[in-house]
């Protein structure tokens, strides 16, 4: 597991770092791009939110994320009002059993190499 680096930032400062990025995020999409789009891939979203897919799939997992289940290739779909919440406040009302039960599945989708 990589160690994460802990930073101190005002609620105004994070505001406005979140702003900034999504500004960025908008003005380089392009026709069609995800910046355009109500719904994102788990892709699209780590684009914007300038994350990993797998970032984006850990977030799903352990509940800091909202995402819609879908069948085949494509495993979730993720309406980008539900990323912004997330990159503003990281637990947008967290259901703390949801939380648990997200986490124990990553560990055990990480055992199993996947």
């Amino acid at each position: 597991m990589t160690p994460m680096t802990l930073i101190q930032v005002s609620p105004e400062q994070l505001e406005e770092i979140v702003n900034r990025a999504v500004e960025r995020a908008l003005a380089g999409a392009g026709q069609g791009g995800p910046a355009e789009k109500d719904i994102l891939t788990v892709a699209e979203a780590g684009e914007i939110a300038n994350r990993s897919p797998e970032t984006i799939r850990d977030w799903i997992a352990s509940g800091r994320l909202r995402a819609l289940p879908r069948s085949g290739r494509q495993q979730y779909r993720i309406r980008r009002e539900d990323l912004e919440a997330a990159l503003v406040s990281p637990t947008p009302n967290l259901d703390a059993e949801a939380w648990a039960d997200g986490v124990i599945a990553l560990d055990q989708r990480r055992a199993k190499g996947g």
